[in-house]
């Protein structure tokens, strides 16, 4: 589904980077895997950015 959106939109390229803000916390974990796996697939690079709200 994101793919076909991204894709939809050309929101994205190969070679392309996509970074990703994360917390640390579970679901920013979560996020930053599947952005990474579809980045694999998509000959993407996914970058981490860490957000430290304290």
């Amino acid at each position: 589904m994101l793919d076909t959106a991204l894709r939809r939109a050309r929101a994205v390229d190969p070679f392309d980077t996509v970074c990703i803000a994360v917390s640390g916390g579970g679901d920013s974990m979560a996020l930053l895997h599947m952005a990474a796996d579809w980045g694999r697939a998509n000959d993407c690079a996914v970058t981490a950015l860490t957000v430290d709200h304290g």
